[in-house]
């Protein structure tokens, strides 16, 4: 009896092994493979937002990216300083202000400008009042050669007198056309004067002398630097503002003395900034440093971007990819036509009406928008872009109906 009893423990032992081991086969091939086929109507087509693409080539580049700076152009960026020594009675621009070339940015109280009016007007009064008495002197100078000439002509006077009194008029009126010409000489030389100081010639009939010059801006550009305000003493060795022109700007990407071999003049750069969401400005490298920076031992390569909007501002940090090397054009889906289920990545192929099928890939380098592929599709395949995720939630519930 004992040995009988022990006989069907040993039976059920075995009978409960076997039974596992078979429930862990299944699940080992099992897990992981999913249905191929899904059918889904045209109404859950519509509602899904589904949309089939066709699969490109695109040839697939190595990147290399690295932190990017956003700088002025230095070959487009001046500096206002004053003509000569004075002070700030008005500041019209502020800093980040956008300013048109000929624009007043200060006016300045100085001496130069008081003491260039002075000697223009006393020079000017000076000159009126020797044309007046030249012009006396012309008109007694006529009248005695009229009266010369007919004394002459009587037979009263002598020949002498009369080319006396012709010499006399004709200096007066050689000096009246000096004078005259003098006054234009004067106005022209206060005027350039004047002028190189950033001002103009005032009324000449005024009591008050004008002291003040006005500092203009020699281009259009924006206010980058601003070191003066109303009241500060300046002189021509300041640089009052600083104004760039920044319709175009650098973009210097750092690059280190290990990536330095791969990069290239002419290659593409991509760059983007969280200071700029959702856009994305691309060039050529232009221009890559010859020597490390002493400090970091790193090199620069610079990009010049067109800057329409003056979007890009100087200071402005973000991410420059640079495509390094170009190979052979692969087949490319766009990452939202790749989906995973465990291991295994796939897209699905668009078959009949409403019918689609996965399809395994092999997937490849990761490009901007999505992935170059090694295997399972290949140019010219229709394949399922939006809408993919919505298909494989369908293949999953599928699958989870059919275990219950």
């Amino acid at each position: 009896m004992k040995k009988q009893l022990h006989l069907l423990l040993a039976l059920i032992i075995v009978m409960t092994l076997a039974g596992c081991g078979g429930d862990q086969k299944a699940d080992e091939t099992g897990e992981g493979h999913l249905s191929d086929v899904i059918e889904i109507s045209a109404d859950a087509v519509k509602s899904a937002d589904i949309q089939v693409i066709t699969v490109e080539e695109k040839a697939a580049s190595s990147e290399l990216t690295s932190i990017a700076e956003i700088r002025a152009d230095e070959n487009r960026v001046f500096h206002i300083n004053p003509a000569i020594p004075g002070r700030i009675i008005e500041d019209r621009v502020l800093l980040g202000d956008v300013i048109k070339q000929g624009q007043v940015v200060a006016v300045l109280q100085n001496v130069e400008v008081a003491k260039v009016n002075a000697e223009f007007i006393h020079q000017l009064h000076q000159n009126e009042i020797d044309v007046r008495q030249v012009k006396t002197r012309l008109a007694l100078a006529k009248k005695n050669l009229e009266r010369e000439k007919k004394l002459l002509e009587e037979g009263i006077s002598p020949r002498k007198d009369y080319l006396q009194a012709e010499a006399d008029h004709q200096l007066a009126q050689s000096e009246l056309e000096g004078l005259q010409e003098h006054a234009v000489h004067i106005k022209s030389e206060a005027k350039a004067l004047l002028g190189a100081y950033g001002t103009r010639l005032g009324s000449t009939h005024s009591e008050r002398i004008n002291t003040s010059s006005s500092l203009t801006s020699p281009r259009s550009g924006i206010v980058t630097k601003k070191n003066v305000v109303a009241g500060d003493m300046v002189n021509p060795e300041e640089t009052l503002y600083e104004v760039a022109d920044l319709n175009q700007v650098w973009l210097d990407i750092t690059l280190y003395p290990k990536d330095i071999e791969r990069v290239k003049l002419g290659q593409k750069v991509t760059f983007t900034s969280d200071a700029v969401p959702g856009k994305t400005f691309t060039g050529p490298i232009n221009y890559l440093q010859p020597v490390a920076m002493e400090a970091s031992q790193t090199f620069i390569g610079r990009v010049f971007l067109d800057n329409p909007g003056l979007i890009l501002k100087p200071g402005v940090l973000g991410q420059a990819t640079i495509a390094t090397e170009a190979h052979e054009p692969q087949p490319f889906v766009p990452e939202n036509a790749v989906q995973s289920y465990g291991n295994e990545k796939f897209v699905f192929r668009a078959k009949e009406k409403g019918q689609y099928q996965k399809q395994t890939v092999e997937l490849g380098s990761k490009v901007a928008g999505g992935y170059l592929v090694q295997s399972g599709v290949k140019a010219g395949d229709r394949i399922v872009g939006k809408g993919s995720f919505t298909l494989k939630a369908e293949m999953l519930k599928s699958q989870f109906s059919e275990e219950e």
